[in-house]
């Protein structure tokens, strides 16, 4: 496994194609109570 600053894994959940955080983002700063299931 490589390291160091030139080699940056993105996090798990996106590799896994489960979270789009850009969404997330959007969600979290639109003010609305968050809904946790």
């Amino acid at each position: 496994m490589s390291t160091g600053p030139r080699y940056r894994v993105a996090f798990r959940r996106r590799r896994e194609g489960k979270t789009d955080y850009r969404a997330r983002l959007r969600l979290l700063k639109s003010d609305r109570p968050r809904a946790v299931v």
